[in-house]
């Protein structure tokens, strides 16, 4: 028998020995807040009132386990990060400490291929592919240090687990940290808004009127009541397709108009980079696209180079 995952349910069921073993990741996770420095490799007792919602997916997909006895439980704590990828890669606090964890209870299905990437980013100061998505250093301190932005996160992460990744999906979770002076009159404009690193970013703007990003219901759980006629989160919802999102169109007409009249873009949600030192000069001509060797009085526009 193959390993079989029900997405919609939630769960997995495999072999183990001669028994089936069934799990799944809920929207009720249970936080752990407060773990022991002397924790390892211990287990809890299981919560039936969380697992039961396992139980009930794994019957709707084998009617026969509704007949079957459990012979053990397993139950132990599981990492997950916020955007539902590994941390990897060289510490920007230490040199030389490199870190290899947080792989979302797929350590078996990731271990080969994130080992073999970070034994030769040790050995040669980086890996062969590009692993920027997997690189520690995509989260910012500013981030990592934010409670609410990690908690939210994380257990977006958890419940949405076993949902298929659409390129065009954005985290409900973590939402309305970071937003610039222009955030309200966008928004009042239709504004459909992206989040990067924290940031409220314009994706595209809806002509039915606004699309507010609202608090996070955690999907219904701990007592929070799910929001209803939620603009932003059915918007999604009609971008979950791997071909081109309905609103493509629109986006069409907003590249012309720029294209074809004028358009004013708020950078402040990018990086911002301070070059000192003796080579300063030299690496910001290699960065940018043009030439920044002129008077320093003289204005000039460049842009950043993709590499």
């Amino acid at each position: 028998m193959p390993n079989v995952r029900d997405h919609d349910a939630s769960v997995y069921l495999r072999l183990q020995g001669d028994a089936l073993s069934v799990g799944g990741y809920e929207s009720n996770p249970i936080f752990w807040e407060e773990v022991s420095d002397k924790f390892a490799f211990g287990l809890f007792d299981l919560d039936w009132d969380v697992f039961i919602q396992h139980i009930q997916g794994a019957i709707n997909r084998v009617p026969a386990l509704e007949a079957t006895g459990i012979k053990s439980t397993v139950c132990g704590p599981e990492s997950f990060t916020a955007d539902h990828k590994p941390l990897l890669g060289e510490s920007p606090e230490v040199r030389g400490f490199f870190l290899g964890c947080g792989f979302n209870s797929a350590g078996m299905m990731l271990g080969g291929g994130c080992g073999k990437e970070l034994a030769h980013w040790i050995i040669h100061g980086r890996p062969e592919k590009d692993m920027y998505g997997y690189d520690i250093r995509r989260f910012h301190h500013s981030l990592t240090n934010h409670n609410r932005w990690i908690r939210e996160r994380s257990h977006e992460s958890y419940a949405k687990n076993y949902s298929v990744v659409f390129p065009y999906d954005e985290p409900l979770a973590g939402r309305g940290m970071r937003t610039d002076p222009l955030y309200k009159e966008l928004l009042r404009q239709g504004c459909v808004f992206q989040e990067r690193h924290g940031w409220e970013r314009p994706g595209w703007f809806n002509p039915k009127g606004p699309a507010p990003v609202q608090d996070y219901d955690y999907y219904g759980s701990y007592g929070h009541q799910p929001h209803q006629d939620y603009a932003y989160s059915e918007l999604l919802e009609k971008e979950y397709t791997f071909n081109f999102p309905p609103h493509h169109d629109i986006i069409r007409k907003e590249c012309v108009m720029c294209r074809n009249t004028a358009a004013v873009f708020n950078m402040s949600y990018f990086g911002k980079f301070y070059l000192v030192g003796s080579d300063a000069k030299k690496a910001a001509n290699w960065l940018f696209t043009a030439n920044i060797d002129k008077n320093p009085e003289k204005k000039q526009i460049t842009d950043m180079a993709q590499n």
